[in-house]
């Protein structure tokens, strides 16, 4: 049995599923996206802390280095997201 044709100006029930379900996806990305923000920022802060901390400088500049890697590697996914 084939599917009733639907009425001029609504739309099928997949259409609706699929349509939720991208709503769903972009929420879930821009609240990655948020999390992730919140992570650089904490990096970001860590960041300093090395900079003005006791430890050697060449350890310093490791740990830093280390750092700058990480979030670059975080705006790399983060530039992936959508961003509305």
């Amino acid at each position: 049995m084939s599917r009733p044709d639907p009425i001029p100006g609504e739309c099928s029930l997949e259409l609706k599923a699929h349509m939720i379900g991208s709503v769903h996806l972009l929420r879930l990305a821009l609240n990655m996206k948020a999390e992730l923000q919140e992570v650089m920022n904490r990096l970001r802060k860590l960041q300093g802390a090395i900079d003005f901390g006791n430890a050697p400088m060449a350890e310093r500049e490791e740990l830093a280095s280390d750092i700058t890697d990480i979030m670059d590697a975080l705006f790399e996914v983060m530039k992936k997201l959508p961003d509305e």
